[in-house]
């Protein structure tokens, strides 16, 4: 079977399943809404669809980032791309607790999710991760939050499954070294799939309903990869999400180093912005580790 064969059955299965619509969206709101999130988000959906610049209703979403600083050096990141936006301990730095406390006081009673990741690896300062997922659950939020796994030791993973986290992405794209560190520059393969391969053991041992996702960011140097990919994420009963690798759009160069022959339809992927406007305008807002939003 091609590659692209194999690509395309993953999109259908992938597509049967419903994805993070699902899993994250419509969970999100079966299990923690109340009169007054419906009330907002509906009020923000219509504001979103009349295009209503001006509005008094909150965002829904909040994607808080705990600190700026990690382990690797992605190429496409933007701690890469844009070395300059942030720098020194104060441009860049760790969210402050209470900062975290305000912004939860003055817009957590609208909240449907808190999506915890940013430039930063959350799991360089867990114990601050870990409160930023126990605060936001205890005001009845869905936590996400996204790693690249290099770090999770035996004693992490547990602690990171027992937490009242309700979702985990693993970025980690490649099964080789070779094929892992052409994106993922100063990882190592059998760290990122270790660490993952250790939060699918503890959440069966622990029996816990964390969802665990493997997201893999499909470009030209690991797409042979797709088939091996598809076997662990089966074995290790973790659900996968490929998608092709982003930022490399308006730069041919980039386009001719980084893209794989293989079109977002075909892996049944679209962003929150295809084909119309961004919903992130109206539905988020993003609390960076420095202080900004």
């Amino acid at each position: 079977m091609r590659v692209q064969d194999n690509i395309e059955a993953s999109s259908e299965e992938g597509m049967k399943k419903y994805g993070r619509l699902w899993r994250v969206d419509v969970r999100s709101v079966l299990k923690y809404w109340t009169p007054r999130k419906i009330a907002n988000a509906v009020r923000t959906e219509w504001a979103f669809r009349r295009h209503i610049s001006d509005i008094t209703v909150r965002p829904y979403v909040l994607i808080v980032e705990p600190l700026y600083y990690c382990n690797l050096s992605c190429p496409l990141c933007a701690r890469e791309t844009a070395p300059n936006a942030r720098k020194g301990k104060e441009a860049a730095g760790k969210m402050p607790l209470d900062l975290f406390d305000q912004v939860m006081d003055e817009i957590g009673g609208d909240l449907f999710q808190c999506q915890i990741f940013g430039n930063g690896e959350p799991l360089l300062d867990w114990p601050r991760t870990r409160q930023i997922i126990q605060k936001a659950h205890d005001r009845r939020i869905y936590t996400l939050l996204s790693t690249n796994c290099t770090l999770i030791t035996g004693e992490m993973a547990e602690e990171i499954v027992a937490s009242d986290l309700d979702y985990l992405i693993c970025g980690i794209d490649g099964v080789t070294q070779a094929s892992y560190e052409a994106y993922r520059v100063g990882g190592d393969v059998k760290d990122a799939i270790g660490g993952m391969r250790m939060l699918a053991e503890a959440r069966k041992r622990q029996g816990r309903k964390v969802h665990i996702e493997w997201q893999f960011l499909v470009n030209r140097f690991n797409a042979a990869d797709i088939p091996e990919v598809k076997r662990l994420a089966g074995e290790l009963g973790v659900s996968l999400r490929m998608t092709p690798i982003s930022g490399i759009e308006g730069d041919a160069d980039l386009r001719k180093k980084w893209q794989a022959d293989i079109s977002r339809q075909s892996l049944g992927e679209q962003t929150a912005c295809s084909g119309g406007d961004c919903v992130y305008l109206w539905r988020a807002i993003t609390l960076n580790s420095n202080g900004q939003l």
